[in-house]
């Protein structure tokens, strides 16, 4: 981020940028008991604005374990990349340029355990990701402008969720995670690692569906939240969600969704501007496909 841009003209940009990618995957079965998959992705880019190019190898491999008809083990191995937007590099609107932005590149790890009873589906796992230059927000104070920068982030958890088949129409799920983020940048105390989002985190659903009609009802919890900037405590937050929609034909659809339903005063931001949550809001419609 160039601070004396902001004394320069905004100028138009005609972008365009070319981005390619070649996949391939492997899925191999040993036997009744143990499977593996290989996968690998090239991705490349090419005709940017200024010959910035970037170019990355991301492999993953995941290995499959049937210990019995219902239960199984699991562990994974992934590399992620995530390209800059044009608006991240070259900014638009108050959003300010940065061409000093870099992609995204990191590392995924998992392992764990899925076990079917009855009419219960149930997970345990264990993760792991470090990300180097995570692309984010930040603003300045003075202009209220905004800008793309680059964060280390790092975060391990363990995470227990289950899918619950319920009788005439009804299913519902749950799941409980306990995680640390963190994030450090260059920019703030030396490159520190800080806390970042929050550490608990609980959400369930409820749904019912039969012959036109859905509905379901959402809900997830976060607690242990700090605000990511001056690292201070910041109450839970408790999002709240109720879909419904009815299709009387195939082609014809009416629909209701409702946002916030608990009309709560959540502070939905995590970085440093205390975002206060929309208050109840809904949506209503009708869709025609043809």
């Amino acid at each position: 981020y160039d601070p004396a841009y902001k004394k320069q003209p905004k100028l138009e940009y005609d972008y365009d940028r070319n981005v390619y990618s070649v996949f391939a995957q492997v899925d191999h079965k040993f036997d009744k008991k143990n499977n593996l998959i290989l996968g690998a992705r090239e991705t490349w880019t090419g005709s940017s604005p200024d010959g910035t190019n970037y170019s990355e190898f991301t492999p993953q491999i995941q290995y499959l374990y049937k210990m019995t008809d219902d239960l199984s083990a699991y562990a994974s191995v992934g590399k992620s990349f995530t390209l800059p937007t044009l608006t991240d590099m070259y900014g638009k609107d108050q959003i300010i340029k940065n061409t000093q932005i870099r992609p995204e590149v990191g590392m995924h790890y998992e392992t764990g355990l899925k076990y079917i009873s009855g009419i219960h589906s149930w997970k345990l796992a264990l993760f792991k990701s470090d990300v180097k230059d995570f692309i984010t927000g930040a603003t300045d104070a003075a202009t209220g402008e905004t800008y793309a920068v680059n964060e280390d982030t790092k975060n391990m958890g363990i995470e227990i969720n289950c899918e619950i088949t319920g009788k005439n129409g009804f299913s519902s799920n749950w799941g409980v995670s306990y995680s640390n983020p963190k994030y450090k940048s260059a920019d703030e105390d030396n490159g520190k690692w800080k806390r970042n989002y929050g550490r608990w985190l609980l959400n369930g659903g409820l749904n019912y569906q039969q012959d036109k009609f859905n509905v379901s009802l959402n809900g997830s919890f976060m607690a242990d939240r700090v605000l990511q900037k001056y690292q201070e405590k910041i109450k839970p937050y408790f999002y709240t969600s109720l879909n419904a929609v009815y299709k009387p034909t195939k082609n014809h659809e009416i629909f209701l969704n409702v946002d916030n339903l608990l009309n709560r005063r959540d502070i939905t931001s995590h970085v440093s501007s205390r975002y206060i949550s929309l208050g109840r809001n809904f949506e209503i419609g009708y869709k025609v496909l043809f």
